[in-house]
């Protein structure tokens, strides 16, 4: 429920014309603030309401960013440490009548989320560190949807029994299978990300999870053990992958999947690649030149100069999704005109001979 928060005077009568806030002050995120196309948080409107004030600001606990912080309902962008820390406080301050009001939310943010979208088998596996939390637990918001859960030695987490039986013990950073009813549904995963991103495999057959945040491409995972595979099945949507054929060819996080190995293999270790939590434009490169753009907010033209002479250099514009919006030539001084874009955040990424930077951009 939203809570008003209202300004008081000295003898603690409200006065009409001072200002007012409402403001739910605790919210989470659920599978619908997520991209699943991209791997990214989308946007979070934030549905305040704000009355009698003169000046409108607002902050964060974190590192995102809003598109507008001096009005009351701004979009939020989730910056790394937000997601880092699973939680972030942003706060509004409104003035007027000579009267300054604060209020805050508190966002929970699960550093991973897992949709339940059929009925049937999945295969699960998470990059986040539970070791020290039961099955049960982790498995908890969707235990009106879960009827059992396996590894690949057959032990089980038996939900759908009277009391529940949990023989899997903890959440250990292997796959699992698990068999669902009455969807949709989703799985927020709260910790810190895996420090260990490697997996053993050492047995004909396994239950292959994946430890990362984005799709992994199976032929750069495996890399020279490729040839080992015999096949790897993806319970989900009963798809194959065969060295010969194959009906898919990345791994997503989130899923695992049964992957059988030719006779004779070896055992071997899958080193599985960095998270990206700055998909898709790697923020944190090096900067070559210092790039220069403004204004910025801008209602859609931004003007960009750069510091050094460059050559054969290109500009790219990727919206909060991780789509091309707009290309170009990036000169040492230029507009960019996205007027006929959506009001949100945006990257002006600018690739140079021996590099790139980057920049962010709000379209007012």
């Amino acid at each position: 429920m939203a809570l008003s928060t209202m300004a008081q005077t000295d003898n603690t009568k409200v006065r009409s014309f001072d200002p007012v806030i409402t403001l739910n002050p605790f919210d989470s995120l659920a599978c619908t603030n997520y991209d699943f196309e991209s791997y990214q948080w989308l946007p979070y409107q934030i549905d305040a309401e704000v009355q009698n004030a003169d000046e409108i600001h607002w902050e964060t606990s974190g590192d995102g960013i809003f598109d507008n912080a001096s009005i009351a309902t701004p979009n939020y962008y989730f910056g790394k440490n937000d997601l880092l820390a699973n939680a972030v406080v942003l706060t509004v301050t409104a003035t007027g009548n000579n009267t300054t009001l604060s209020a805050d939310i508190a966002i929970g943010i699960p550093m991973q989320l897992i949709p339940i979208d059929i009925e049937g088998w999945l295969g699960l596996s998470s990059y986040v560190d539970k070791s020290d939390t039961p099955v049960s637990e982790v498995m908890s918001p969707v235990e009106d949807q879960l009827i059992i859960m396996i590894n690949k030695e057959g032990t089980s987490y038996w939900q759908d029994h009277n009391p529940p039986i949990n023989n899997l013990g903890n959440w250990s950073a292997i796959g699992y299978q698990g068999k669902f009813t009455n969807p949709p549904g989703c799985l927020p995963i709260y910790g810190s990300p895996l420090e260990d991103q490697s997996f053993f495999v050492d047995g004909s057959f396994t239950y292959l999870p994946v430890f990362t945040d984005y799709p992994v491409l199976i032929e750069d995972l495996f890399e020279e053990n490729v040839e080992n595979i015999l096949e790897i099945f993806d319970w989900k949507d009963s798809l194959y992958w065969r060295p010969t054929q194959f009906d898919f060819e990345y791994l997503k996080p989130g899923n695992a999947y049964l992957l059988i190995l030719q006779y004779g293999y070896q055992p071997f270790t899958l080193e599985f690649p960095p998270y990206s939590w700055d998909l898709p434009l790697e923020i944190q490169a090096p900067t070559i030149a210092k790039t220069n753009v403004f204004p910025n907010p801008s209602k859609g033209v931004f003007h960009v100069t750069i510091s050094e002479q460059i050559q054969n250099s290109e500009y790219t514009i990727i919206n909060s999704q991780g789509a091309i919006v707009k290309k170009g030539i990036a000169e040492k001084a230029f507009n960019i005109d996205i007027s006929t874009q959506a009001k949100g955040l945006y990257y002006l990424k600018i690739v140079y001979d021996d590099g790139y930077s980057v920049k962010k951009l709000i379209l007012q």
